[in-house]
């Protein structure tokens, strides 16, 4: 608004208010104007600047290098959608060379799907022959400009020979800019822009992957079910998991049962009760049954004395 009020020449400005509060009204082309002076006046302090900081040679030199680079990058912008239009056609390949390469007037036309007044402007291949023939390069170049029929990407072999034709103008484009890092930076560009697609295809595909993985399991398990249900259903299943679990169980019991049956065992033939097994009353009675009854010496020897 400062800069609006302090314009030179001043803006036509038109104050009003709604509910106490005021603005300003201006023209559309009046700022327009004044945006355009003020631009303008900034760009000359920002010269003198440079002028003061770089002398006028040193200004003068860093303009030159600007219009240099800009140039570059403009031609750079060029080569660019040649180069990604050369790429996009070498699908199928590209052709080693287009050079000695003629084909008829019927040819043309049927392969390349260019028009009679079109090949009239043509210089056949060898004039002094009765069927003309015609440079294929020039022919391809004819169906370019006509705008390339589709129909030419079902065939891989027309397909490498038009990518052929797209590269050697591409190269043509390329010596005729003489510059190498021009170049470079097409070439950069491009395939950056490849480099990405190729990024992107491959993250689809391993997404495919993946779903096509997860419906895989799917169907596995659907198929299961199936034969399940046709083979008596659930319960069957079911009742054959648990037999299996009670089976496990027993066996397991058993091999706990085997080691305490073989202490006691040991335990009985000795005559002992077994380290992990409580003394009974009944077991110490059967046990002191089994035991020598005491001899008595001095009860002997009476008996041996009353013989006597």
């Amino acid at each position: 608004m400062a800069q609006v009020a302090s314009a030179d020449p001043p803006v036509e400005c038109q104050w009003r208010s709604c509910h106490g509060n005021s603005y300003a009204v201006v023209k559309l082309c009046d700022i327009a104007a004044l945006k355009s002076r003020l631009a303008k006046q900034a760009k000359e302090v920002e010269k003198q600047k440079l002028m003061e900081e770089l002398g006028e040679e040193g200004y003068a030199q860093m303009l030159a290098e600007k219009k240099a680079q800009k140039e570059k990058e403009e031609a750079a912008a060029k080569l660019v959608p040649l180069l990604k239009e050369a790429m996009e056609a070498s699908g199928h390949g590209v052709a080693d060379t287009l050079e000695g390469i003629a084909i008829s007037k019927t040819a043309a036309k049927t392969q390349w799907y260019v028009e009679q007044y079109q090949i009239d402007t043509l210089t056949p291949v060898d004039p002094t022959k009765k069927q003309a023939k015609y440079d294929v390069a020039d022919v391809i170049n004819l169906a370019h400009n006509r705008g390339i029929n589709s129909r030419v990407k079902e065939h891989p072999d027309r397909q490498q020979l038009y990518a052929r034709y797209l590269h050697d103008k591409f190269a043509a484009q390329c010596r005729a800019v003489d510059d190498a890092t021009v170049v470079k930076a097409a070439y950069d560009k491009v395939r950056g822009q490849i480099e990405q697609v190729v990024r992107k295809k491959s993250a689809a595909v391993k997404c495919a992957e993946f779903e096509l993985k997860v419906e895989e399991t799917k169907l596995s398990a659907f198929d299961e079910m199936a034969e399940d249900m046709a083979s008596g259903g659930g319960k069957k299943k079911a009742a054959a998991k648990g037999s299996k679990a009670r089976a496990k169980e027993n066996a397991e019991n058993d091999a706990e049962k085997k080691p305490a049956a073989k202490k006691r065992k040991v335990a009985k033939k000795k005559g002992l009760a077994p380290a992990d097994e409580p003394v009974t009353s009944s077991s110490a009675g059967r046990s002191s049954g089994r035991r020598k009854k005491a001899v008595s010496y001095a009860e002997s020897e009476s008996e041996y004395e009353e013989e006597d």
